[in-house]
């Protein structure tokens, strides 16, 4: 997308709540500002965001995934926080924002009510995350202004 300063990876299993999260982002977001990518493996999340940070189009990247846990192994914990790690390296490595969307419940949904209090929950989480990445644009935006401004203040 030409237009687009904002990516958004979608990864993992149980689409219809990463589909949530990317709802709610877009609700305060114009989608012509967004790219959307689907991931399968959440493993894959922090290279793609790599790749993505090092083009140099994106002012910031948004990741959101769903791990279901398994108790006998607790993949799902080691899982979500090896993503976690890896989305913050990127961040860390390129200068560009890496912001993530990421449930690891202990148990999955076991009924209706659950299912939608887990909807609702994404949806939730992808407005917060459109609200962050507009706030911190509108910071880096003005930094330049704001470092001009204290040169003159205070030459060095």
């Amino acid at each position: 997308m030409k237009n687009a300063v904002y990516a958004f990876i979608k990864a993992g299993a149980h689409e219809e709540f990463v589909q949530q999260a990317f709802d709610g982002f877009r609700e305060k977001v114009p989608i012509e500002r967004i790219a959307s990518f689907v991931v399968s493996d959440l493993f894959a999340v922090p290279n793609v965001a790599m790749d993505l940070a090092r083009t140099g189009d994106y002012k910031v990247i948004v990741a959101a995934g769903y791990v279901e846990e398994d108790p006998a192994w607790q993949h799902g914990h080691f899982l979500s926080q090896s993503v976690t790690n890896g989305l913050m390296r990127v961040g860390l490595d390129t200068g560009v924002l890496v912001l993530s969307i990421l449930a690891c419940p202990k148990a999955a949904p076991e009924n209706a009510q659950q299912h939608q209090v887990m909807l609702e929950h994404f949806h939730a989480k992808g407005r917060q995350a459109a609200d962050a990445v507009l706030q911190i644009s509108k910071l880096k935006a003005s930094l330049p202004a704001l470092r001009q401004f204290l040169e003159r203040l205070w030459p060095v």
